[in-house]
């Protein structure tokens, strides 16, 4: 009976990723189409412009839907939400690359290759998830590292603008991206190690149930580290990503709805703080509440 209902909720697990990853897939496709039969092109597209679209496009299906067929057969019981999450995300990423940036489209078509086998091989390769859950300071503190060493040696591939990469024989990368995998690595061990301890002590103050210092402050200070860096280089996404980031793992962690109210009215705190005192967040936030006049 067990095997057959260990069955039934992998079939039903099957459709609803088949079904939230059509629709993922759908959008980013009509985008994608539309750039390529758009008239205003006209003489003005590069030379491969649209075949460079189409072959991004045909990539981007195929790889997940070969990513959908894999998780069937190795993962059945999985979160039929994550797989489709990350294909609209990516192809909406594609399409603003292809949109602003098509010198760029085929090199991340391929690093998306490289992230779906490396995906793969991850979920097949448990023993990994054990070597990233006991070296996780190590990898966290290798990604602030590298974040660290773009003050001094980052470069910008189009020759100007933020210094946000690292690069060595015309291949070049964001530790901050890099970052972003190790934070959640290093979350998910340290929550999954800790978080019956933060549920299950705290300490009083008024009516607030705060969890204990001792069990949350190695997040905070890697937290703290990690917003510090990317906010020096001014990647402001970045930090704020960060930042829900860690919201969201630690409320999955604990399940209480007290420390999202508490990380947002924090956030909203911060964010008058920097409209205040700094012109680039100003700018940042008048153009997402009125974009048109520029």
């Amino acid at each position: 009976m067990s095997g057959v209902r260990h069955r039934r909720d992998g079939e039903r697990i099957a459709r609803r990723e088949r079904g939230l990853l059509s629709l993922a897939l759908a959008g980013p496709i009509v985008a994608l189409v539309t750039l390529v039969a758009s008239p205003a092109l006209g003489a003005h597209a590069p030379a491969g412009y649209r075949a460079q679209i189409a072959v991004a496009a045909v990539a981007f299906v195929i790889l997940f839907a070969l990513a959908h067929v894999f998780l069937n057969r190795c993962l059945p019981r999985r979160d039929p939400f994550l797989l489709p999450t990350s294909a609209l995300l990516t192809g909406l990423g594609l399409t603003v690359i292809a949109r602003t940036a098509i010198n760029f489209l085929m090199r991340q078509t391929l690093w998306l290759v490289v992230a779906i086998v490396v995906a793969g091989v991850i979920v097949r390769a448990v023993p990994i998830l054990r070597w990233l859950r006991r070296f996780r300071y190590t990898w966290l503190l290798s990604g602030l590292t590298l974040l660290a060493a773009t003050l001094i040696l980052g470069t910008n591939p189009s020759g100007y603008g933020p210094r946000l990469w690292l690069g060595m024989g015309g291949v070049y990368f964001q530790p901050a991206e890099l970052l972003k995998l190790m934070l959640v690595v290093y979350l998910a061990s340290y929550l999954a190690e800790r978080g019956e301890l933060i549920i299950s002590t705290h300490w009083q103050v008024g009516r607030w149930r705060l969890p204990p210092m001792a069990y949350i402050g190695p997040l905070f200070a890697m937290l703290g580290l990690a917003m510090v860096l990317v906010a020096w280089q001014q990647d402001l996404g970045a930090a704020m990503l960060f930042f829900f980031t860690f919201l969201t793992m630690f409320y999955l962690a604990t399940g209480r709805w007290g420390y999202i109210a508490g990380g947002l009215g924090l956030f909203a705190l911060v964010g008058l703080v920097g409209y205040r005192l700094s012109d680039r967040i100003a700018v940042r936030i008048e153009g997402w509440l009125d974009p048109w006049p520029d």
